[in-house]
């Protein structure tokens, strides 16, 4: 049986593979469907093979982490008396500031980058761009998780929702859906949307290091990373250096990327952003 996240965001992804196929906001791969079909199967097979070694070898881990952190009253919310409903808001307001850190965690720790690249190396973002993460930046993201939901006293049922909801937003903020631009700044009032997040995928490091939020686009306002463009259709996805195709395969994603030297961000492009502002 697909667990609530598995099952919502396959769903969604098949929903915006279509809304990109009648509707794209960039025209990426023009008439070549092949390349579209390889570019899609590459970071779907990342997704689903990360996935399953979450859920065959981890998952675990976390059931009995709670089962622990019950049994001792550990974490914020256990020491704290809140009706039901405030309980799980806290949860999952305390847990996506988390994901706020972890992500802009990735983008300013070297180490943690190396991996976390292979997500911004895609040339072509849509919303398979969104299950595309390095196995290793996957794993490390699951235990800083187990100790977050532990400190927090946040409980598995709470995770999974979060998760299940999560997930489906991630996947339309990568997607390449042409949404009206009303609706992408009706939408920033409660979630991250598409224009905010395609910044974030620039292949300028000024705005490659912004728009870090998952879920609520709320911790870029307050901590000001937050970077917004209307001219959003100019952006250029991706990273200098990582667009042949060696770097796309699986071995590419898996090896060959985490093991380049350097950021690829020139002091030019960077020059660039700064003229612009």
């Amino acid at each position: 049986m697909l667990e609530p996240k598995t099952l919502a965001g396959a769903v969604v992804l098949v929903a915006l593979w279509v809304g990109e196929s009648w509707l794209p906001f960039y025209a990426q791969f023009g008439d070549d469907r092949v390349g579209r079909v390889r570019h899609d199967s590459r970071n779907l097979l990342v997704g689903v093979l990360n996935s399953a070694i979450v859920s065959l070898v981890f998952s675990g881990l976390a059931a009995i982490a709670e089962v622990w952190g019950s049994a001792n009253g550990y974490g914020l919310l256990r020491v704290y008396e809140l009706p039901v409903w405030a309980n799980f808001l806290a949860a999952i307001v305390l847990f996506d500031f988390w994901m706020y850190v972890w992500h802009r965690g990735n983008h300013a720790i070297g180490f943690l980058w190396r991996f976390h690249r292979v997500h911004h190396a895609d040339p072509y973002l849509d919303a398979t761009t969104g299950v595309r993460f390095h196995t290793v930046e996957v794993v490390l993201s699951f235990f800083t998780k187990i100790v977050v939901m532990q400190a927090i006293g946040m409980s598995i049922w709470q995770l999974a929702l979060y998760e299940a909801v999560v997930l489906p937003v991630v996947l339309v903020h990568h997607s390449n859906v042409a949404l009206p631009r009303w609706l992408d700044r009706g939408l920033l009032l409660l979630i991250v949307t598409p224009a905010m997040h395609r910044v974030h995928h620039s292949r300028l490091r000024t705005e490659t290091d912004s728009n870090y939020g998952s879920l609520f686009p709320y911790w870029d306002y307050v901590l000001r990373s937050l970077c917004l463009r209307e001219d959003v259709e100019a952006v250029q996805v991706g990273l200098d250096d990582f667009d042949a195709d060696k770097y796309q395969t699986l071995p590419g994603m898996m090896l060959r990327t985490p093991s380049k030297p350097g950021r690829s961000s020139s002091p030019r492009q960077d020059q660039q952003a700064n003229e612009r502002r």
